[in-house]
């Protein structure tokens, strides 16, 4: 999403950038209010990433926090691959070196996640439109991330557009089926799929080994071959 700047729409970025550093307080991430998450827009994002120098990263809002907060329970081998900080520490709840870095769990102090991102994927998020902060970058595990393009052939092609038929005669999709619907409309990892439709993560990913057996998905686990496909601006 490209900005065509005009003098009136300067005045504007001007404004909205002023009204970020502010609320960055002199650091170089931003915490929104949940209240303001909801009036935010894409056009509002990509003027933070592009215009406002001072802020780096943002704190994922609440509800993909909670997302977050369920791939730990469901999946907790790819949150340790996105989360896990480099030198963890157990320690018990009574040493006087715990700060506001860590949290009790269960009589155990653990850090705590800040869930800080950078702004290049603020406009991803801002879509709201379920997919969320892309999984796409695993280095212990194998990604489960796919782009229209991991639908590749003319097989693919008549595979989403029946399922799309089905879908708009409000007949019973297949697990597979709606996987296909939803990587035809954009880019987007099996975790956020699964939540999103609430469907078993098991039962999601047979979809996707269904689906690259059939012939229909290309499946590309390393984050290095995804790369050509990411486009995040």
């Amino acid at each position: 999403m490209e900005l065509n700047i005009s003098n009136e729409e300067k005045i504007i970025i001007n404004e909205i950038t002023d009204f970020f550093n502010k609320l960055a307080k002199g650091k170089n991430y931003i915490i929104f209010p949940e209240e303001l998450i909801d009036k935010l827009t894409e056009h509002h994002a990509v003027i933070i990433r592009d215009y406002l120098d001072t802020v780096q990263l943002f704190r994922l809002h609440n509800s993909e926090i909670k997302f977050f907060e369920w791939l730990k329970e469901n999946d907790i081998e790819v949150w340790n691959d996105l989360w896990k900080l480099d030198n963890p520490v157990d320690k018990d709840v009574n040493d006087e070196d715990v700060n506001d870095g860590f949290e009790v769990v269960n009589d155990k102090v653990e850090d705590k996640v800040d869930y800080l991102v950078s702004k290049i994927f603020l406009p991803v998020i801002l879509k709201k439109d379920g997919r969320g902060f892309p999984i796409c970058d695993l280095v212990t595990t194998d990604n489960y991330y796919f782009t229209p393009h991991q639908l590749p052939d003319d097989e693919s092609k008549i595979f989403v557009e029946s399922s799309k038929e089905r879908f708009l005669k409000k007949e019973v999709l297949t697990t597979a089926q709606l996987l296909a619907i939803e990587i035809s409309m954009g880019d987007i990892d099996i975790w956020h799929f699964a939540y999103k439709h609430k469907i078993e993560l098991p039962k999601a990913k047979k979809a996707v080994w269904d689906m690259v057996e059939d012939g229909i998905l290309v499946h590309l686990k390393e984050s290095e071959h995804l790369i050509p496909f990411l486009n995040f601006r």
